[in-house]
């Protein structure tokens, strides 16, 4: 079992994250760990790494391939953090070194992949040794990349789809249809999804894996809403950023608008973090004159509450989003440069 698991380790860590809890204290059980029931997921995790790989000869140890969305902090040095804990710190985050990000001119929303230690006696984190690529390139082609606050806009209101359009929606098939429509016209898409039950998730992953496979499904979990939302919006912007500045067009897909009020709701009595956050959102939409783009599609189901057609109504006549049908939107699914 253990020489099985540290081969299956030497693949990809974030398959780790995908396996249900109930295997993976099965498997802690079988390596001995004493009571896995009552460790949170992330430590579970930690310490079937640490029992699967244990080994004498630290020249042996094997190294975990590795993969996350970077954030950078105060500090200089950064985490790559992953959507599977809500983008929130977890002891499975990967550290990335100051020097590593300045030698790759590295930014908070690109996606790495690499090779990582466990972490030692003094540490709290797996620590990222090599950097194997950056957005699926070559690490050394970040180096000559304008960063995004370096761009120079447009504007939002073009002859491009560079803008914020808020439309009802019939049900999956149309989100469906939108991916695809959108895909077909040269954006990068973008999901973003306010919520995720498990069930969700699941209908979700099912019909949306492409987008999974290439780190483009951004959810929040349930539990803890208003901090899981912030964390995943903030690292979904800088996401948006990262490939703009790329020369990528890209089309965000807000599904479902009426659950963000809902959740920045439920630990509050106001609605401001949802005010803040579709604002952003508006006003990330920007075309920029090296190339690249941001378009943010906000889908709902039949009726928005009344207190959230407001805010919409709102950013709507200040120009920020426009209220459109599916129809006319699909028209207007095209880049002309």
């Amino acid at each position: 079992i253990v020489n099985l698991l540290w081969v299956f380790m030497l693949l990809e860590l974030h398959a780790l994250y995908q396996r249900s809890l109930s295997s993976l204290t099965l498997e802690a059980k079988k390596l001995g760990i004493v009571r896995p029931n009552l460790l949170s997921r992330d430590q579970l995790l930690l310490d079937i790494l640490f029992h699967s790989v244990s080994t004498p000869d630290t020249a042996k140890k094997p190294k975990v391939v590795v993969s996350g969305y970077l954030e950078i902090l105060q500090g200089g040095f950064g985490f790559l953090r992953s959507a599977h804990f809500g983008f929130q710190p977890s002891a499975i985050d990967i550290y990335v070194s100051p020097t590593q990000i300045l030698r790759f001119a590295l930014c908070s929303g690109d996606w790495v992949e690499g090779l990582a230690r466990l972490p030692r006696a003094s540490e709290n984190n797996l620590a990222l040794l090599q950097i194997n690529s950056v957005n699926t390139n070559h690490p050394m082609n970040c180096e000559e990349r304008i960063p995004f606050t370096n761009q120079i806009l447009v504007g939002s209101q073009s002859d491009c789809f560079a803008k914020t359009t808020v439309l009802s929606i019939d049900g999956l098939e149309d989100v469906q249809s939108m991916i695809l429509r959108s895909q077909d016209r040269g954006f990068t898409t973008v999901l973003y999804v306010p919520f995720v039950t498990d069930l969700m998730l699941q209908n979700c992953l099912a019909h949306f894996q492409s987008d999974m496979n290439k780190g483009q499904f951004f959810f929040s979990k349930i539990l803890d809403s208003q901090q899981t939302v912030t964390e995943t919006h903030k690292m979904m912007m800088n996401r948006l950023k990262v490939l703009a500045s790329s020369g990528q067009d890209i089309h965000c897909i807000l599904w479902g608008l009426e659950n963000l009020n809902f959740g920045c709701s439920l630990h509050s009595d106001n609605d401001t973090k949802f005010v803040q956050i579709l604002t952003e959102m508006a006003a990330s939409s920007c075309l920029l004159d090296d190339g690249g783009s941001i378009s943010t599609s906000l889908l709902f189901y039949s009726h928005l509450d009344p207190c959230v057609q407001v805010k919409i109504d709102s950013l709507t006549k200040i120009g920020l989003v426009t209220q459109t049908t599916l129809k006319e939107l699909e028209g207007e699914l095209i880049i002309q440069r």
